[in-house]
């Protein structure tokens, strides 16, 4: 299997018709891997998809996105981070206080909401304060936590994907 891939950007058309995406449309998002070509993103609208056809590779992944109106987008994503970031600061404070024995799923939501407000700039981590916890600071309330650094396996993700997918959207 190839490994490298460059990320692709989101299409503003579909890869079958070539119509453009507008607002409230359902497009499908498709990885497909070809030995020769590597991995690409293909994006199809929902009504598209079954008359699409691939002229080498398979499919390897798949997922579904609306499109929505760029003036609601930007407002739509602040939401969406400002309430992933509340769901954060919730469970790492109910952890800390109930912290006896933690599920696998529940320490991989919490590191995976972590790594993503880092992403974001809304945590900043020390790393290298312990080996089985790394050291997140809430930038703007300058508040520490501590979240067990957790392995993610493709069987923990399969069993915490309807948790995580508020984080890709």
């Amino acid at each position: 299997m190839i490994t490298d891939w460059q990320i692709q950007s989101f299409s503003r058309q579909s890869a079958h018709t070539g119509k453009a995406f507008e607002p409230g449309d359902t497009v499908i998002c498709l990885l497909i891997e070809d030995l020769k070509e590597g991995i690409s993103r293909v994006d199809v609208l929902e009504s598209e998809v079954e008359a699409f056809q691939i002229n080498q590779g398979e499919i390897i992944g798949r997922w579904v996105r609306t499109i929505k109106d760029p003036g609601q987008d930007k407002t739509d994503k602040n939401e969406e981070l400002q309430t992933t970031e509340e769901l954060f600061i919730s469970l790492a404070q109910s952890k800390s206080e109930t912290d006896t024995e933690s599920t696998e799923d529940s320490n991989a939501l919490l590191y995976l909401l972590a790594l993503f407000l880092e992403r974001k700039r809304v945590l900043k981590s020390k790393r290298g304060s312990r080996a089985d916890k790394i050291l997140f600071t809430h930038v703007k309330t300058k508040e520490d936590y501590a979240i067990k650094s957790v392995s993610i396996t493709p069987e923990l993700m399969i069993r915490i994907q309807d948790s995580v997918g508020m984080l890709v959207a």
